[in-house]
């Protein structure tokens, strides 16, 4: 029902780009261009994991570089990622440009559901959801594998007791230990977990949100047993990092980060704290990865008996979340699902109204067309023509008149009387944000038109260019290849 298929691609193409970050010191060139063509397919897929995505995708290159090539590591994945800028540049020149006219935090007066920090996952009595007994099961079968996590880390402390125990794994080893803790004992603790500030949210937004963090900590449960599974070798970098990331992303979500989110106001842009989900998912898919590769080397018994225990657990968590939210009864209605302009839920964003809650007062008419009205003044007045980007009307005005037209106004519009094209000014009307335009006595035609800006014709040029760039590292790095291929 939310149409999230730009998050799934998101989610989709994020393996390639930390693939690439990977091959940097083999195949540079390729590299190069093979993380700028990743990094820009996620830019075009969903803006919000690419900018999360640009400081994670740095901090794993310096990770996995050299002491000595950090800083080269830095310099090459900054570079992947402007020229990612660049491919996507018709998209991302634009959404740069116009960012000023955006106003994300306008969600915040509409409803509590919207603040950032009510969505932080609070430990307390409604960390987990109640409302039915399938996910009071399902919860509790969480705080059961937790449980039984926190026992594989204590063996294998206990098993690796005499081994030299890195302080990296031994914060790791802690930090687990406690997030698994206080969450299987969630509303059973003195400690209430509530997040100040955060706006009271309805019954039914705090089930929701319930269902979320579930989600989340069982994907968190299978990351720490994968992790916790791994024999210890002298490469754990990939390892490593992906716990990391994993336990980052959710601590993020939980009101134990509510400082971070506090101090740093503009991470408040991504409007849900539980978006970090993105990297938690991959995270534990690399990490799931690892520990079964490592099986090929196990006793066939052992095999069979983790391959069981896996398939168990993976059972629950894909069964049991599943059955979580309305998609089930939505398909069940069997009712076809049509656009409604009247609903669409991002106008605060772009609304140039001082209030967005009035941008909801404005009712579309029944005929879904642009119209016209005389609000001030007497005269007659109609739409003509509507076409992309364009609307055209016809005024006579018996005095000096100010016309209302049915598009709300974007700071990009502009007026302009036909037939000499001379300008008019264009404003939001108060208090809906629709456009109005003040006319003088008279019969006028007058034409409405979003141009294409600098930036649109520019961002298709940067486009072509960018890509061309890729083309010929592509082609190089080939070529470089074939050439020590021969020498060797």
């Amino acid at each position: 029902m939310r149409v999230a298929v730009g998050e799934f691609w998101a989610l989709a193409l994020l393996p390639m780009a930390f693939f690439f970050v990977e091959r940097m010191s083999t195949v540079p060139r390729r590299s190069l261009a093979g993380l700028a063509a990743a990094f820009a397919l996620v830019i075009l897929s969903h803006l919000f994991t690419a900018v999360l995505l640009a400081a994670v995708l740095l901090v794993y290159a310096i990770w996995r570089a050299k002491p000595t090539q950090r800083v080269w590591a830095t310099v090459h994945t900054i570079s992947a990622m402007g020229l990612a800028f660049g491919v996507a540049g018709v998209y991302t020149l634009p959404a740069v440009v116009h960012s000023r006219f955006m106003h994300p935090l306008n969600f915040i007066p509409l409803s509590s559901n919207y603040s950032l920090l009510s969505q932080l996952f609070p430990y307390g009595t409604s960390l987990f959801p109640q409302a039915s007994h399938g996910e009071n099961l399902l919860g509790r079968a969480a705080r059961v594998i937790g449980a039984a996590a926190i026992g594989v880390i204590a063996v294998k402390w206990y098993s690796s007791r005499k081994e030299d125990l890195r302080f990296l794994r031994l914060v790791l080893g802690v930090v687990s230990v406690l997030t698994l803790f206080l969450t299987v004992l969630a509303g059973h603790l003195p400690i209430r977990g509530d997040v100040s500030g955060a706006l009271p949210l309805t019954p039914q937004l705090v089930e929701q949100r319930g269902q979320i963090f579930l989600c989340g900590f069982l994907t968190l449960e299978f990351a720490l047993l994968s992790y916790w599974s791994l024999r210890n070798t002298r490469e754990r970098g990939p390892a490593d990092f992906l716990i990391v990331l994993a336990l980052a992303s959710y601590l993020m979500m939980t009101g134990w980060s509510q400082l971070v989110w506090k101090t740093c106001r503009f991470l408040w842009n991504v409007q849900f704290p539980w978006r970090l989900n993105v990297f938690l998912v991959p995270a534990t898919a690399g990490l799931a990865a690892l520990a079964f590769s490592q099986l090929r080397a196990a006793l066939p018994r052992r095999r069979l008996l983790v391959g069981i225990l896996a398939l168990v657990v993976w059972g629950v968590v894909a069964g049991g979340t599943a059955k979580l939210g309305s998609v089930q009864r939505a398909f069940r209605a069997a009712m076809p699902v049509t656009y409604q302009p009247g609903g669409d839920e991002a106008l605060p964003i772009y609304a140039q109204v001082g209030d967005p809650r009035e941008a909801f007062l404005v009712k579309p008419p029944d005929d879904a067309k642009i119209h016209v009205v005389v609000v001030e003044g007497s005269g007659h007045a109609v739409v003509s023509s509507t076409r992309p980007r364009r609307i055209e009307l016809q005024a006579r005005c018996e005095n000096d008149c100010r016309l209302q037209i049915g598009q709300f106004y974007y700071p990009a519009w502009r007026a302009r009387l036909l037939p000499g094209a001379a300008e008019i000014p264009l404003s939001p009307a108060s208090p809906g944000g629709l456009m109005e335009v003040s006319l003088p006595p008279g019969q006028h035609a007058v034409e409405l038109e979003l141009p294409r800006d600098w930036s649109e014709r520019t961002g298709v040029w940067l486009s072509v260019l960018s890509l061309a760039a890729i083309v010929l590292l592509m082609i190089a790095g080939k070529r470089i290849r074939s050439q020590g291929v021969i020498a060797a």
